[in-house]
C-alpha cells in the first residue's frame, strides 16, 4: 500500500516541506501501515549517513574513515521497533512545530510502558539535535529535564542521550551555547543523561570558521559520527527520535 507514497514525498517530509495538512495526513498514513513507518525511517537514516558523508569528505577525513562507516552490515534494517519508530517521528514533528504538549516525552514514554517495557529493562531513547533552532533546543531539554524528573524516584528507569551534529552543534558549544547553566544543572542531577558530540561536526565548524580551538561544554562525549552513533544505539533497542 505505502508505494503509491513516493521517496520525493517522504523525503519532503523528512526536509519539513511539506505544509501541515500533507504531514498530518502521512502521520496518519503511518499510524495503520508499520510498513510505511518502517520505510520513513530507513530514509532518515539514508539521509543521515549521506549527510555524515558530506561532512567527512569537506573536512578532508580520509577514505577509510567512510568506508568504516559504511561497511558495517544491514545498518540501514536496524530498528529498535516500528512502534516506537512511529512515535518518534510524531514526537520529532510536535516538537518542530510547536504541537508539543500533546505528543510530548513524558506521553511517548506511557506509550512505551504500554507496549510491553518491562520495570526491569529501562526505556532507553536517544534524541538528536541537529538543527540550531533555539526554539527546539529549549524545548527538547525541558522536555527531557521533566522525563528524568518523573521517573527520578520510579521503578521504571529510563536513560536518554542527546547527540548533536551539524547546526546542533552549538547547543553543546562553549562559545555559542545558550543553554550553559541549564545543561549543567542537568548533568549533576541525573546521572542517567549524557550529552554528545559528533566529531565530524566538530572538524567541519573547525575548517568552516578557520577555528582550531572549538571547545565544548564540561562533561560532552565526543562520538566518531553522529551517524555511526545512531546505528550503534539503535543496534543496541535505544529508541530514536530526530528533532
Amino acid at each position: 500500500m505505502n508505494k503509491t507514497i513516493s521517496d520525493e514525498f517522504i523525503n519532503a517530509y523528512i526536509d519539513g516541506e511539506l505544509g501541515p495538512d500533507e504531514k498530518q495526513w502521512l502521520l496518519e498514513q503511518m499510524s495503520s501501515d508499520p510498513s510505511l513507518a518502517q520505510r520513513v525511517q530507513d530514509l532518515q537514516l539514508a539521509k543521515n549517513a549521506l549527510l555524515s558523508s558530506f561532512e567527512i569528505n569537506s573536512a578532508k577525513y580520509k577514505k577509510a574513515s567512510i568506508t568504516r562507516i559504511y561497511q558495517r552490515p544491514a545498518m540501514l534494517a536496524m530498528a529498535a521497533g516500528v512502534f516506537l519508530t512511529l512515535m518518534g517521528f510524531m514526537l520529532g514533528y510536535a516538537l518542530s512545530t510547536g504541537k508539543a504538549d500533546k505528543q510530548n516525552l513524558l506521553n511517548l514514554a506511557k506509550k512505551v510502558e504500554l507496549q510491553g517495557q518491562t520495570v526491569e529493562k529501562p526505556w532507553r531513547v536517544m534524541l538528536h539535535v541537529s538543527s540550531g533552532n533555539e526554539a527546539r533546543m529549549e524545548t527538547v531539554l525541558n522536555e527531557t529535564r521533566q522525563l528524568l524528573e518523573k521517573y527520578k524516584n520510579s521503578k521504571k528507569k529510563v536513560q536518554v542521550e542527546i547527540l548533536t551534529n551539524a547546526n546542533g552543534l552549538k547547543m553543546l558549544r562553549k562559545d555559542k551555547s545558550k543553554y550553559a547553566k541549564l545543561i549543567a544543572q542537568m548533568q549533576k542531577d541525573y546521572a542517567n543523561l549524557t550529552f554528545s558530540a559528533c566529531n565530524i561536526a566538530i572538524e567541519f565548524a573547525k575548517e568552516h570558521e578557520l577555528n582550531d580551538s572549538i571547545e565544548l561544554l564540561p562533561n560532552v562525549h565526543v562520538v566518531p559520527s553522529a551517524i555511526g552513533e545512531i546505528m550503534k544505539k539503535q543496534h543496541e533497542g535505544w529508541s530514536y527520535i530526530q528533532i
